[in-house]
């Protein structure tokens, strides 16, 4: 039987032969008749109304199921005539609908909406001409939470419960006093890079839809948010001193930001034409390449201009007073000035990763053309190029920086060398599915790649062979990264999950 889409389950809390759905203008109560090897639907009667489901929570004596809506009210349904018996409220109905229930016990009932409210109902009777009608009243009990509620549900003895929202965060709720923590965070949306710290496995720092966040590793808490409304960070980049977290964002611009505060630092406005989408710095930290859209390849120059009352306080050792932070005055004291160096036309397509040598000479580009560059930042031209089948996804350096690993759609692994561009190997990284993130130890032994099959391989560099595999990820890799202190692999998926492995000792 199909009457339209079913969006809540449900199963009765004294009856193992009982479970109720509820979906589309449609509600019914299923029976299991064992015997008969049977399930036998009841249709509850809506009278007038017309509503779509989203929850399903009976009583725990089974009398009574109540429904969330759309609509942003509840509707209380007798199990035993199947009939509706209450809807409330009559008027000033939630707000973007009622997403969740949760019932506390015979007398309290907790509902979440749309609009992120989490409010306890009491439940009562009433005496109406000899029959005694169920009631619902709202209380004093009400908090905001970020985001649409997703889940409630009870902790222990129901002393506690947790709120789960689409923005991928979870509260703790004190039943009594409704007093509320945030106890987990993450994105909520596609992972798009990730990048550790020079020297510090402590911290790592993600880039997607709307924000980029600093996440303590030890702890896996949330540290720093920053937030740019409606807008996609395509690629970020640390500066080696840990000075400023450099990103590429789907609006042309390139955002530097104060690590400790999130504060803005500079700006580069028009960088590309279609976008931002590879970044990095150089090892100290005065000069950017960027990639586009376009496939243009960018390099620039940042200089910090210091006003005099700055300089003078750095020359005898003088600290900015006052309530703000020295990080976020030294933004008021000081200037930063970009300037375009170079540009480099090569690539026909998007620039999907950039990479820089350890003496900040050269970098390699790597586009969706098909092509791998490697550039002169002395000469500002182009010193290498790799064609192939294929839209290359991420390219790297071998430790010794005379190789170069790239992987992309074609889901090969290549070895190239870096002196004539000549191929030196090919591997087949997956059976189904691009390459799209790619590292290497600081020995250059191991190497760890992860794509859209879902799969974390970690590989012999000189044999060429798998040794370890990792399965968890539910939705395509985006990117992944090993820590500083070369102990941890940490990968980033579509779905905004970010997984931590550990690295096999080798």
């Amino acid at each position: 039987m199909n009457a339209g889409i079913t969006r809540a389950l449900a199963y009765a809390n004294l009856s193992d032969d009982m479970f109720f759905t509820g979906g589309d203008s449609i509600l019914r109560i299923w029976r299991a008749d064992v015997q008969n090897r049977k399930i036998r639907p009841t249709d509850c009667n809506f009278r007038q109304y017309k509503r779509t489901i989203t929850k399903v929570v009976p009583n725990n004596q089974d009398e009574m199921l109540f429904c969330a809506t759309t609509s942003g009210d509840i509707l209380a349904v007798r199990i035993s005539s199947a009939l509706v018996q209450l809807v409330f409220p009559e008027r000033n109905k939630f707000s973007l609908g009622i997403t969740s229930l949760c019932f506390v016990d015979d007398t309290s009932l907790i509902i979440g909406t749309g609009e992120g409210i989490v409010q306890m109902l009491s439940v009562g009777h009433r005496i109406n001409r000899m029959n005694c009608e169920m009631t619902l009243q709202k209380t004093q009990l009400k908090r905001s939470v970020m985001g649409t509620v997703t889940a409630i549900t009870l902790r222990g003895e129901g002393h506690q419960f947790f709120v789960g929202t689409d923005k991928s965060h979870i509260y703790r709720f004190d039943v009594s006093t409704f007093e509320h923590e945030l106890i987990n965070s993450c994105h909520y949306s596609p992972i798009n890079d990730i990048k550790f710290p020079e020297n510090c496995s402590d911290l790592f720092v993600t880039s997607s839809f709307e924000d980029i966040r600093v996440f303590h590793t030890p702890s896996q808490h949330e540290l720093l948010r920053i937030n740019i409304p409606n807008l996609v960070c395509f690629s970020i980049d640390i500066v080696k001193d840990g000075t400023s977290v450099i990103s590429g964002w789907d609006d042309s611009r390139i955002r530097a930001f104060y690590p400790e505060t999130g504060r803005l630092m500079y700006t580069v406005n028009d960088a590309h034409k279609k976008g931002v989408t590879a970044i990095a710095a150089t090892a100290n930290g005065g000069r950017l390449i960027s990639g586009g859209g376009e496939g243009q390849v960018r390099v620039w120059q940042v200089r910090e201009i210091l006003n005099m009352a700055s300089r003078k306080d750095r020359l005898y050792g003088h600290r900015c007073r006052g309530d703000r932070a020295e990080g976020e005055a030294g933004a008021e004291q000081s200037m930063f000035v970009t300037t375009l160096l170079a540009t480099l036309k090569e690539h026909a397509n998007t620039v999907s990763c950039i990479k820089i040598t350890k003496d900040d000479n050269a970098c390699a580009s790597s586009s969706a053309d098909g092509t791998c560059i490697v550039w002169s930042l002395v000469e500002f031209t182009r010193m290498q190029i790799i064609f192939a089948n294929t839209l290359f996804r991420v390219v790297c350096f071998h430790t010794s920086e005379v190789q170069l690993l790239t992987a992309g759609t074609d889901r090969k692994i290549g070895y190239w060398e870096m002196y004539d561009g000549s191929q030196i190997r090919e591997l087949e990284a997956s059976r189904s599915g691009s390459i799209n993130g790619m590292d290497i130890t600081k020995d250059g032994a191991i190497f760890v790649t992860g794509g859209d099959d879902k799969i974390v391989k970690v590989w012999r560099y000189n044999e060429g062979d798998v040794t370890h595999v990792g399965l968890g990820h539910s939705s395509p890799i985006t990117r992944l990264m090993i820590s500083p202190d070369q102990r941890l692999i940490v990968t980033v998926s579509e779905d905004g999950g970010i997984f931590l492995w550990d690295l096999p000792p080798h």
